[in-house]
């Protein structure tokens, strides 16, 4: 008889659905089942404000039927057990495509089924694992021994270490941080355009340095990569990592929900740095000692040149070097260079206003507020720019042709940021 819960797992070109069946005796412990599918796009990833589906997907999702006439059966058999589990493995898929599958069995006379379960397929050429990313510091780092280190700075909720890598002068170091919420832009993105920096600027890190951590929620950004189709962003206990940080800490309404209410997807959690990943970013930052933070922050594996420095109070000076460094970010970024493809965007006028702001106001508990406060300097949220070639990322189609072109922005803005501040 099954029991339990259909679970699925994204491989990158195939998708491993796990079943538990149970029985009172070897005759009924591993009946026949039927698995069952159907291609779902319409199942969304998120809009650009704050990651939240256009509709409530898993309600959609656990409204469909397998007798639905778009459903097709693609297994029934009797497969292998083991330790009370079935495994199937669907070769049958396309990327970037979304699914819900169902599994149904006969036995003792009771009918049973599971499901529905929605899953993204997700290349792992654009969407990387952690075990990926990973080895990718090293093999920076192992490149690169004369400038680079890899140090670690705490650990997750599920205890997955936090690493950062560490490159060039580091009197004198730029702190770039990714995936503070987990489905946003991370690893990939950032990796991509250090290893490009490095290749062909490496005598600028003599000048100024680098300090990366590539991702911040680490376990919750795993789900993501295994395919669960919808934007995730809190972390394992539930909150929003970036309205964690003890910066003007308070009860706050932006996107229409409140930040102290635990179920929230802006839920700040039960008081401030209360997250291990927060004391990781916290530990990492203060060990550094940054005189500039960028933090990527932006719905799928790429972001562009939108750039929030809410955090920095204005009428200050911090405050306009900030917004001397955005502009220059937005004008290298936007600007052509080989192999970067075109951007239509029209030009960002800085200080940059979210309209959604006017009226809640500017979030509080950010990981960038709580770099400018705590150092004195300008910290950086980058956003989606709505442009014509970024608009795939709004709902996840990511390829890794735009993941390349998009990396090589972000390097030359980034270079252009690193002599400046040389």
């Amino acid at each position: 008889m099954l029991r339990g819960s259909l679970i699925g797992k994204n491989l990158g070109d195939s998708v491993l659905l796990r079943f538990m069946q149970r029985g009172d005796s070897d005759e009924h412990r591993n009946v026949p089942v039927k698995i069952y599918k159907r291609e779902a796009p319409e199942i969304p990833f998120s809009n650009d404000l704050s990651g939240m589906p256009y509709n409530v997907w898993y309600e959609y999702v656990d409204n469909q039927s397998h007798l639905d006439p778009e459903v097709n059966l693609i297994f029934e058999g009797v497969l292998p057990l083991d330790m009370s589990f079935n495994e199937y493995i669907d070769r049958d898929v396309d990327a970037n495509q979304r699914y819900i599958y169902w599994v149904e069995a006969d036995s003792f006379g009771t009918h049973t089924i599971l499901g529905p379960l929605g899953i993204k397929v997700r290349s792992r050429d654009v969407w990387w694992p952690y075990e990926k990313w990973l080895k990718e510091m090293n093999n920076i780092k192992d490149e690169h021994q004369d400038i680079v280190t890899v140090r670690k700075h705490g650990e997750t909720t599920m205890h997955r270490s936090m690493f950062a890598l560490h490159v060039g002068r580091q009197d004198n170091v730029i702190a770039i941080l990714g995936a503070v919420h987990a489905s946003e832009t991370g690893p990939e993105l950032l990796l991509k355009a250090l290893r490009y920096m490095l290749e062909n600027n490496k005598p600028l890190f003599k000048k100024t340095g680098l300090a990366v951590m590539p991702a911040v929620n680490i376990d919750v950004r795993e789900q993501t990569v295994d395919g669960v189709p919808h934007y995730l962003r809190l972390n394992h206990n539930g909150v929003d990592l970036n309205r964690n940080f003890d910066f003007n800490w308070g009860e706050q309404y932006v996107y229409g929900m409140s930040n102290g209410f635990l179920g929230s997807v802006t839920y700040r959690g039960p008081y401030p740095n209360s997250e291990n990943e927060t004391l990781s970013v916290i530990r990492f930052l203060e060990s550094v000692k940054p005189i500039t933070v960028f933090v990527f922050d932006s719905g799928s594996v790429i972001t562009e040149d939108k750039i929030y420095y809410d955090g920095v109070p204005k009428g200050t000076e911090v405050f306009d070097v900030s917004t001397k460094l955005a502009t220059l970010y937005s004008k290298v970024f936007r600007a052509p260079h080989e192999g970067c493809g075109t951007f239509t965007a029209a030009p960002i006028s800085f200080p940059y206003e979210e309209p959604v702001f006017k009226a809640s106001g500017v979030p509080v508990g950010t990981l960038d507020g709580w770099a400018a406060k705590k150092f004195l300097i300008p910290a950086f949220n980058l956003q989606y720019a709505f442009s014509q070639e970024g608009s795939i990322r709004i709902h996840d189609n990511t390829t890794p042709e735009l993941l390349n072109k998009w990396s090589i922005r972000h390097a030359y803005a980034l270079m252009a940021i690193m002599e400046e501040l040389s």
